[in-house]
């Protein structure tokens, strides 16, 4: 719980920063969104997807994350501290790429590495395991890149930055995030929305094949080949999924709104890269904002929402349900009054109208840069609701345990 509250908050750090940067426009403020793209990716996504790694293995591939403690008394100190340090570096303290570096380094190898380890040592082999497997892996390779390229910034010429960089891209969004939510997907959609299943070839072969076609990026020969292989993956994936979702045989709350809207934004972002790399024409720097900001809010943030309410409600009910035991559990909230369902859909529609206020503010940023900043209002506030609905939960299971507590005693 607190890596993902901790997960909603630094999601309006990254929104706060890419606000500041319209002001002087996006081609102006490139290292602001650089730093807001890491406070999201690193600061919000990386430390939501670690704790629900946390639970996931345990349940899905059956093995304990050795080195608990780490996770909840040095993984989120040393992240926020690098990437406050990443924005040092960039407003020009000296050696502030070094630091950066080398704090992220122990954040983020060591937590990865811990993952890996238990990850491996599982016996399950379904896709869920296999997608975690590869997820970490790719993860690993786009730590060492960024290191690297944080390095060449300081002058240390460890790798050469313009080619590192479209690869730790790569490594990060489609071998990490994409590979993740495609390999859960197989098994939550299906179970959470009693939808027909994946067909069993895709669970067999969309983790090496999509690990392949990362790893072909590192030929220069490949690249071009490699990106389309990738963007038809992912359109194809995404539209499978929207079409197994209007077979569902449960009616749609928000929690399976959120998961379509984050296959809507995976189909757009795959379409318009495709469109870029069939064309082959080099694009403005506000185009790959544009990709990133849909792909990281509009994708990645939505089907994490969505898990997320899952998992959090399950979680509650769970712990509660061990403190109870079998003479009390009448006491226990059920997983459905975790959550109201009247504030995950007010929270799924501030994040629809923040989704089109980002787009909006990339699109209007370098012509009227106060627009752009107030179309980002939205984000926050959905941020906020996100992070208000989840101290709800945790506030309901803190007052429950009391309740419960206070009637064993008695």
């Amino acid at each position: 719980m607190r890596l993902f509250l901790l997960g909603t908050l630094a999601a309006n750090v990254a929104v706060g920063l890419l606000a500041f940067s319209t002001l002087t426009g996006m081609l102006a403020g490139t290292s602001w969104v650089i730093l807001a793209t890491h406070f999201m990716a690193l600061g919000a996504l990386l430390p939501i997807m670690v704790g629900a790694l946390l639970q996931m293995q345990p349940v899905v591939a059956g093995v304990q994350v050795p080195c608990r403690p780490w996770f909840k008394w040095f993984f989120p100190p040393l992240l926020y501290a690098g990437l406050v340090s990443m924005g040092l570096a960039f407003s020009g303290y000296a050696h502030g790429f070094q630091i950066c570096a080398a704090v992220l380094s122990m954040a983020t190898l060591p937590t990865s590495l811990l993952l890996v380890i238990s990850a491996f040592g599982s016996k399950v082999n379904d896709v869920t395991t296999r997608g975690m497997q590869g997820a970490l892996c790719m993860i690993l390779i786009a730590i060492v890149l960024g290191v690297g390229m944080l390095l060449a910034f300081d002058g240390i010429p460890w790798v050469d930055v313009m080619s590192a960089l479209p690869r730790h891209v790569r490594f990060a969004t489609i071998g990490w995030m994409a590979l993740l939510v495609m390999t859960t997907a197989q098994n939550v959609v299906p179970m959470f929305q009693l939808t027909p299943a994946y067909p069993a070839r895709l669970k067999t072969w969309l983790t090496p094949w999509v690990v392949a076609w990362c790893l072909a990026g590192f030929v220069p020969a490949l690249q071009s080949l490699a990106n389309m292989a990738l963007a038809v993956t992912l359109a194809c994936f995404a539209a499978l999924t929207l079409f197994l979702q209007q077979k569902s045989k449960r009616p749609q709350d928000a929690t399976v709104r959120f998961w379509k809207l984050g296959m809507w934004a995976l189909g757009s972002v795959s379409v318009l890269w495709l469109v870029q790399v069939l064309l082959t024409i080099s694009q403005p720097w506000d185009h790959y904002v544009l990709l990133g900001a849909l792909f990281f809010a509009g994708c990645v943030q939505s089907v994490i929402i969505s898990m997320l309410y899952k998992i959090v409600a399950f979680l509650v009910w769970w712990h509660l349900q061990k403190i109870a035991g079998p003479k009390l559990t009448r006491q226990v909230p059920n997983m459905r009054q975790v959550f109201a369902s009247s504030a995950m859909s007010m929270h799924f529609r501030w994040h629809l109208a923040a989704i089109a206020g980002l787009m909006l503010s990339v699109i209007v940023s370098p012509w009227w840069p106060v627009l752009a900043m107030l179309a980002l209002l939205p984000l926050i506030v959905a941020n906020l609701i996100w992070a208000r609905n989840l101290l709800k939960a945790w506030q309901l299971f803190k007052q429950t345990e009391q309740t419960l507590r206070q009637l064993m005693a008695t």
